[in-house]
């Protein structure tokens, strides 16, 4: 008794390689950003503008180093290290390189996602580690801590989800081409 497994045919024959090229992409990409003097820059940056807001909200930074801020004013004092793993560095590299990538879209809708969508990704991570800090400063690095892992990681996540859905849809065309069809996609890959 031999057993045969029908193979995806149609457009979605090569999902899994589209797939796997993307994530490599996007890996590549991240690393090579990560070790460059851009992705420095770019982190000092983000600091910069964690220092204004907290300097606005009425709490003090001192810088302690060019990705280290000590956030003080409140209770406590937290010390906010803003590594390229936690700057929005990694989540706007990989939206942008995975846009690219992404089969059946132009390269003008692709380019809409680095020009536009990753700096939006930014600005909330921005807004994420500058929360984690005055809810540091206010209630100490436990609290600081809960907020950036669990709150701040999954705010992170569905809005990345939700930018990245917009970003279909309007590159799709609205919703006259973004309607997915869940019976059609399942068969397709049964085969």
């Amino acid at each position: 008794m031999s057993t045969s497994t029908a193979r995806p045919r149609g457009p979605l024959r090569h999902w899994y390689l589209d797939l796997v090229l993307a994530f490599t992409a996007v890996t590549i990409a991240v690393h090579v950003l990560e070790d460059s003097t851009l992705g420095l820059l770019l982190t000092r940056m983000e600091l910069g503008l964690v220092s204004l807001l907290v300097e606005a909200s009425g709490l003090h930074a001192l810088a302690a180093g060019y990705d280290t801020l000590l956030v003080y004013g409140g209770r406590h004092v937290v010390t906010i290290e803003l590594t390229p793993a936690c700057s929005g560095i990694y989540a706007a590299t990989a939206f942008a390189v995975s846009a690219a990538v992404l089969p059946g879209i132009g390269w003008r809708q692709r380019l809409s996602a680095a020009a536009v969508y990753a700096p939006i990704v930014l600005a909330a991570n921005v807004v994420r580690v500058f929360t984690a800090a005055a809810i540091g400063a206010a209630d100490g690095p436990e609290a600081m801590r809960l907020f950036h892992d669990y709150v701040g990681s999954t705010f992170f996540l569905v809005l990345y989800a939700v930018l990245w859905v917009d970003w279909l849809y309007r590159s799709l065309g609205g919703s006259k081409h973004f309607s997915i069809d869940i019976e059609r996609v399942v068969n397709r890959l049964k085969g």
